[in-house]
């Protein structure tokens, strides 16, 4: 078994795969990059598999969207970006965190919210200024939506 960590789409449901691959460490991606624009010059949610951080597959977009919600088992780690380069240091899910929630800004193309979701209650996890997107390593990804 390979000790490479398998990413999955950040907007896409993939519990069956989730429980096929077990213990893998996923990561996940929201590509809020302004490179990304639509026709109009509106930011697009993406989202990108990658096996063993290499990308794999089509990259899947869409203009609606602007919140994302990741359940996870075990322990997260969470990593904001500015167009793929790291703002800040990665920060590590609370203990009881089993999922993530973040909302951008569609217009302008940034996050302005991030929570860890800790039994019923929502714990606030900071932003940094101009963060567009991000990369969540967990256990286990169980629901994405």
């Amino acid at each position: 078994m390979s000790t490479g960590q398998t990413s999955v789409a950040v907007f896409l449901r993939f519990p069956v795969l989730a429980l096929i691959l077990g213990i893998l460490l996923f990561t996940s991606w929201l590509a809020l990059a302004s490179s990304v624009q639509g026709q109009e010059g509106i930011p697009i949610a993406c989202i990108q598999f990658t096996e063993d951080g290499q990308p794999i597959g089509d990259r899947i977009c869409n203009t609606d969207a602007n919140d994302i919600e990741i359940w996870f088992g075990g322990r997260a780690r969470l990593q904001f970006t500015k167009d793929g380069e790291k703002l800040g240091d990665p920060i590590g899910s609370p203990n009881g965190a089993h999922r993530f929630k973040a909302k951008w800004d569609d217009l302008r193309g940034v996050i302005t919210e991030g929570s860890w979701g800790v039994g019923t209650h929502d714990q606030p996890v900071p932003v940094p200024e101009g963060a567009n997107d991000f990369k969540l390593v967990a256990q286990k990804i169980t629901k994405v939506w």
